[in-house]
């Protein structure tokens, strides 16, 4: 048996998937905007009931992509099997197959977004 997140998860990794399940709540916790180096800037939006969240709701100029959590042995990392996401503090990196895309990517903890309550 699924539990509740789980199957929230599900929806959200399912594009044009709509969230029909009762008691299915992953709300936004944080939003973060960074800025890396080379220029390369992006948002992130967590969602979910664990800290950071479940999904990472990653953000570009060229679209969004939902990746879920995955393993990291320090700091949040969230990643699709192609596109890797992991931060640490108020650094980040990004990661697409095995190359280093971005990284050194800072964000400033006084423009983080926290949700309505």
């Amino acid at each position: 048996m699924t539990s509740v997140t789980d199957r929230c998860v599900l929806a959200l990794l399912l594009p044009g998937l709509p969230i029909f399940f009762a008691g299915c709540s992953l709300p936004p916790q944080h939003k973060y905007s960074y800025t890396c180096p080379d220029g390369y800037a992006f948002t992130v939006t967590y969602a979910g009931s664990n800290q950071p969240g479940d999904i990472a709701v990653f953000k570009d100029a060229s679209g969004t992509l939902k990746l879920p959590r995955a393993p990291a042995a320090s700091g949040a990392r969230y990643s699709n099997g192609l596109v890797v996401y992991w931060s640490k503090g108020d650094e980040a990196m990004i990661r697409i197959g095995d190359e280093m895309a971005h990284q050194g990517c800072s964000t400033d903890p006084d423009q983080v977004s926290s949700p309505a309550t």
